[in-house]
């Protein structure tokens, strides 16, 4: 019964309305909020995981747009040459987030 309230109370399942009444309730009950538990880290760690992997990709093509911008001004390019620069790199930001390599389709056409 200790067993049951200390997992029950960890793991913020709560006491409602349902509840074991005996022994084997009780370990089946255990077993499945461990189970819950777990599957509860899986999926945050998971998602974590994808925002951060996001956030760090943002970041680094903000920083090529950025480093692209200052170089072209650095050097006087005329406008229509900074607008393809600035358009080639959001290309190839959105191709390569699509799963598409440019030169994997460029070696696949034939010659």
């Amino acid at each position: 019964m200790s067993m049951y309230w200390s997992i029950t109370t960890l793991t913020t399942t709560g006491y409602g309305d349902l509840h074991p009444v005996n022994t084997r309730e009780m370990i089946f009950d255990i077993c499945y909020m461990m189970f819950n538990l777990g599957l509860t880290a899986y999926l945050i760690g998971n998602m974590t995981n994808l925002v951060v992997h996001g956030t760090s990709r943002t970041r680094k093509f903000r920083d090529t747009i950025q480093a692209a911008s200052s170089f072209a001004m650095r050097n006087g390019l005329p406008v229509r040459l900074q607008e393809q620069m600035l358009a080639h790199l959001c290309l190839k930001h959105r191709t390569d987030s699509e799963g598409l390599q440019q030169q994997e389709i460029l070696e696949s056409l034939p010659k």
